[in-house]
C-alpha cells in the first residue's frame, strides 16, 4: 500500500512540476517546445495503467476520466482550436493520470478537477480586468492569455480543496 501512495504522489507531482514549467514557456512564447510533454505521459501513463490492472483502481474510474476528457475534448473541438495545443494535453493528462488524491484519498479527481478548471478560468478572467495584470499581457505581443496558469492553477485548487 505504501508503493501505490508512492506512485500517486509520483504522479501528482510530475503533474504539477509540469505546470509550473509550463506556464513559464506560455507567459514568454505561448507555445510549448516540441516534444514537451513526451515525458509525463511515458511515466504517468504505464503507471495509472498498471493500478487499473492490479485492480486498486475500479474501471469505471477509468470510464469516468476517458469521458471527461473525451467531453473537454468535444467543447474544446467546438469552441476552440484548443485540442490541437498544449492545453488539451496538460488537461487530457490531469483528467486520465489524476484520479485518486493522494493527499486526502479522495477519488473522482477528474470532476473535482472539471469543476475547479471552470472556477480558475472565472477567476482568471476576473483577474485581466486588473489594470496592473492587463497591462503586463498587452505589453507582450503575443496572442491570447496563457492559459496553463489557469490549468495548473485549476489542478493546484483540486489538490487542496479535494
Amino acid at each position: 500500500m505504501e508503493n501505490i501512495k508512492f506512485l500517486l504522489y509520483l504522479i501528482l507531482v510530475f503533474l504539477v512540476g509540469y505546470g509550473i514549467v509550463a506556464i513559464r514557456f506560455d507567459i514568454r512564447y505561448r507555445e510549448m517546445p516540441k516534444y514537451f510533454w513526451y515525458p509525463l505521459w511515458i511515466v504517468c501513463l504505464p503507471i495509472t495503467i498498471s493500478l487499473y490492472v492490479i485492480g486498486y483502481y475500479p474501471i469505471i474510474l477509468m470510464a469516468l476520466s476517458i469521458g471527461a476528457t473525451a467531453i473537454y475534448l468535444l467543447v474544446a473541438a467546438n469552441f476552440t482550436n484548443y485540442f490541437n495545443g498544449a492545453d488539451f494535453w496538460y488537461v487530457a493528462a490531469i483528467m486520465l493520470f489524476f484520479v485518486q488524491n493522494p493527499i486526502s484519498g479522495n477519488v473522482l479527481m477528474p470532476i473535482s478537477f472539471a469543476i475547479m478548471f471552470i472556477t480558475a478560468i472565472v477567476l482568471c478572467g476576473m483577474a485581466m480586468w486588473i489594470p496592473p495584470i492587463k497591462r503586463a499581457l498587452l505589453k507582450k505581443d503575443l496572442p491570447g492569455f496563457p492559459f496553463m496558469v489557469t490549468i495548473t492553477l485549476a489542478l493546484i485548487l483540486t489538490v487542496v480543496t479535494a
